[in-house]
């Protein structure tokens, strides 16, 4: 379940067989950001990135993101394992865009770079890639347009790849944020509690006051009835 492929993700298998009732909980900012807990976060991340390289979820075969036919399914499918507010989805949808484009980089790297004919290019398919998809990327590759788009993002390829690895969440909140965040919402829950507490002890000296009281009544009537 937690073995891990070329490119370092996990197949996340206990989060893709988590039950319905035991979702996780993610915390989001007012943009639908998840802001933690950190470790639940980042296993979302991942378990995003199997989706965005499972080609029944994201085809090869689509050349523009936008046109995906299925994003709402992959949603249904991603509340079935976390529990997000609907502001998380454009969130979720940049952060499967970013690693589906950053796996087809790959592909074009470590199989259509680096051989000169097509059938050395199509002998040369990754176990992961259907043979027909692989066959319209190569294609799609070959034409003159891409072809030229393809020298332009030679010069980029590794600033391409190493973004491709980046958490979006970190690019929009760092770090260092992200501990604020968590940080301001543990001061928030400790002034919470400290409030309920004081509550209670005032509502247990009022009562404590209200026995005292009774007690010197009765006192007071006892001592009338006895004169």
């Amino acid at each position: 379940a937690s073995k891990k492929n070329g490119h370092g993700l996990t197949n996340m298998f206990e989060v893709h067989a988590r039950k319905f009732e035991d979702r996780v909980a993610i915390y989001c900012n007012d943009k639908g950001q998840p802001i933690g807990p950190k470790k639940a976060r980042n296993k979302m991340t991942g378990f995003l990135g199997t989706i965005a390289h499972d080609y029944n979820w994201a085809p090869l075969t689509y050349t523009n993101w936008q046109k995906f036919p299925d994003k709402d399914k992959i949603w249904e499918y991603v509340n079935s394992k976390y529990i997000l507010p609907p502001e998380s989805y454009d969130w979720v949808m940049e952060t499967l865009y970013v690693s589906w484009r950053g796996f087809k980089c790959r592909l074009k790297r470590d199989h259509c770079y680096p051989y000169e004919t097509y059938e050395k290019r199509l002998n040369s398919r990754p176990d992961n890639v259907p043979e027909d998809h692989f066959k319209l990327l190569l294609k799609y590759w070959a034409s003159t347009p891409t072809k030229q788009e393809m020298r332009r993002l030679e010069v980029l390829e590794a600033d391409e790849n190493s973004e491709c690895k980046k958490d979006p969440f970190d690019e929009v909140m760092g770090d260092g944020r992200a501990v604020q965040v968590m940080e301001s919402i543990k001061s928030a829950m400790v002034a919470d509690v400290q409030k309920e507490l004081s509550a209670k002890r005032e509502e247990i000296a009022m009562e404590k006051e209200a026995h005292a009281t009774r007690v010197a009544e009765m006192e007071r009537a006892t001592k009338e009835q006895e004169i």
